[in-house]
């Protein structure tokens, strides 16, 4: 897993090399001491920092950096899939391009699959294949980018997405959601959209709908997505 803060995710106390070994160990992961330093010279490399840097500590490195480490932590013990929690968030823009590139560029070399979590489309947009948007605990609507990013069903996708700035101003006319989003231990009866929805009908307010298939991958809950 990819934490969302660099600064809070890396032990203060601990050398780089530490960090990164740590997880080598507990999974037996290369035959020795002298292969396990060799792994993770090439893994400091591989996420674009100096070997030199595995003697030092995460306070002597920047934000930008720190994630490069986290990145590179992951990677020791040869995962399939990552999760990656906000992982640009905490992040200058400039920093954040860098690393989106880097993890793309490291998915497509090792052929790893990311579970990542994002409030910004754009990132989501740039990153992903498949997207996933939740309210309140509950998958709302999925599909591909360009069917969920241009095309969406549901009201709540609509309303994050009309929510983005456009350089342009061409983008989709606001939509406000009025009052409050309820808590996630008590959510509301139906549809658990249906309180802030313009849209809602008497059946959101009572049943929570079923999936609505719009096409082989697009799918979505949603009763004005089955009319």
């Amino acid at each position: 897993m990819i934490f969302q803060d660099p600064y809070a995710s890396l032990n203060p106390k601990m050398r780089i090399a530490e960090i990164l070994q740590e997880g080598m160990d507990a999974l037996s992961i290369a035959k020795n001491s002298d292969e396990r330093q060799r792994r993770i010279d090439e893994l400091l490399e591989q996420v674009g920092l100096e070997k030199a840097s595995k003697w030092r500590y995460p306070h002597e490195f920047s934000g930008g950096q720190r994630q490069r480490i986290a990145i590179a932590r992951v990677l020791a013990v040869n995962p399939n899939l990552l999760i990656c929690d906000e992982p640009t968030s905490a992040l200058d823009v400039s920093v954040q391009a860098q690393i989106l590139n880097l993890l793309k560029s490291l998915q497509q070399q090792l052929g790893l699959s990311y579970l990542f979590i994002s409030h910004n489309l754009a990132v989501v947009e740039y990153l992903a294949h498949e997207v996933y948007v939740m309210y309140l605990g509950r998958i709302v609507e999925r599909g591909t980018v360009k069917e969920v990013l241009h095309a969406p069903k549901h009201p709540y996708t609509q309303a994050l997405l009309s929510a983005v700035p456009r350089i342009d101003g061409q983008g989709m006319k606001t939509i406000r959601l009025p009052g409050e989003t309820p808590s996630p231990s008590n959510p509301p009866q139906g549809c658990h959209f249906h309180t802030r929805c313009a849209q809602a009908m008497a059946k959101c307010r009572e049943v929570y709908p079923g999936e609505t298939i719009i096409t082989a991958t697009h799918r979505v809950h949603c009763y004005l997505a089955a009319e």
